[in-house]
């Protein structure tokens, strides 16, 4: 007898998961934050990854390190655009990103100023009374009301802003001008509670300042965790100049010597200046290390940089090239890698009061050696940015 139930039984199909090691290190660190954000409804699954701390420090790292040739464009009417300059010459994209990205830009809204921007987090001074801590990736903002009356930005103030890798803090610098010249009070804000009074604190800087002179039109560069200012000493403490550097982590300043001409007894500046102006002077980064840049009159410039960081015989002039009849503003930044080497990279420079920047590739010898790479928008300032997870709410 034939059996009638000969019907083979029906397979089931096995869906083929991804390995969640490789989706949390491999795939989903790769992605734009933009992406990410719209992924967590996927899954309950993707929505622990995303928002787990350690992934979000991962993409963070690969965002440093990927993101070559981005920059946050500071406008002179406080406007704040994405630029990319890796997509200059592309059909592909646009290299500027024409999207205001501050939030209280507009014909009736209050005046900003950018103070800087540390792995993905923006700080804004606005009306020089409030602090305002803005990830544009993420929308998320925070203020913080300045424990004086008022900010005054630029007006008898320093500040800097930035990481502290071993304390994972973000922290501002406030130093407060008694005058023109002289720092009376110091500030740090670290972002930690919600509880700003708390995040607030003053440090005693009276002895650590006293010798110097500043500038208080200058935004401390920030070089290896480290806040970077160029001072002028008194002449009851040797006179001449140097860099000031605060310490993110252990919050001190510490004297880092200017390079000095062969057969001078000054530092670079004071001799160049000693018969008159001859040029501009501005800091910069190159591969995470200190550097002098120098603009003579004749259009040269010159880029000295400290080897060994803290050690005065270490400086070496690296570079010398013509730069055209140009004032500019030294932007330290990459395109093939997360640092600028000199074998590989380019060096950004900001053309006073125009439209474009002038590129240096660092790999081009000859003449000419400069690209014009055109902005669409009168530049205030410019600085390196990624896009990242870091949230002004860190509590």
């Amino acid at each position: 007898m034939i059996s009638m139930n000969n019907k083979k039984p029906k397979q089931v199909s096995q869906e083929r998961n991804i390995p969640i090691d490789l989706l949390e290190t491999e795939i989903l660190p790769k992605l734009p934050v933009k992406s990410l954000l719209r992924f967590k409804v996927v899954s309950k699954q993707w929505l622990s990854i995303i928002s787990n701390p350690q992934f979000r420090k991962l993409h963070l790292h690969r965002s440093i390190s990927s993101q070559c040739g981005t920059f946050l464009v500071e406008s002179s009417n406080d406007s704040l655009y994405f630029l990319n300059h890796a997509n200059h010459g592309t059909k592909s994209q646009d290299p500027v990103i024409h999207r205001d990205l501050n939030p209280y830009h507009g014909p009736r809204s209050r005046r900003t100023n950018v103070v800087d921007s540390s792995n993905g987090l923006i700080c804004l001074v606005i009306n020089t009374e409030t602090l305002c801590f803005l990830n544009p990736a993420t929308r998320v903002c925070r203020e913080v009301i300045c424990p004086k009356k008022r900010f005054e930005f630029y007006v008898n103030c320093l500040l800097a802003f930035g990481y502290s890798t071993p304390r994972d803090e973000y922290k501002l610098l406030y130093l407060n001008g008694e005058n023109s010249l002289a720092v009376s009070k110091a500030h740090v804000y670290t972002l930690r509670t919600n509880d700003d009074l708390r995040n607030w604190r003053e440090l005693s800087v009276d002895d650590a300042l006293r010798p110097y002179w500043f500038n208080f039109r200058s935004v401390g560069n920030i070089i290896n965790e480290k806040a970077h200012w160029l001072v002028r000493k008194k002449r009851t403490y040797g006179s001449g100049y140097c860099f000031l550097a605060f310490d993110l982590t252990s919050e001190t300043f510490n004297e880092v010597s200017l390079p000095q001409l062969s057969g001078e007894n000054q530092d670079i500046i004071s001799t160049m200046f000693r018969d008159g102006p001859r040029g501009y002077f501005f800091i910069g980064g190159i591969e995470q290390k200190l550097c002098l840049f120098y603009q003579e009159w004749k259009n040269n410039l010159e880029v000295w940089m400290m080897m060994r960081y803290g050690v005065s015989e270490s400086w070496s002039r690296i570079y010398t090239f013509d730069i055209g009849p140009n004032s500019v503003i030294g932007v330290g930044m990459c395109c093939n890698s997360c640092k600028i080497t000199r074998e590989e990279g380019k060096l950004f420079f900001v053309v006073s009061d125009a439209k474009f920047l002038l590129v240096k590739d660092l790999n081009v010898r000859q003449s000419p050696c400069l690209e014009v790479f055109d902005i669409g928008c009168v530049v205030k300032s410019i600085r390196r940015h990624v896009n990242s997870f870091v949230s002004p709410f860190l509590c």
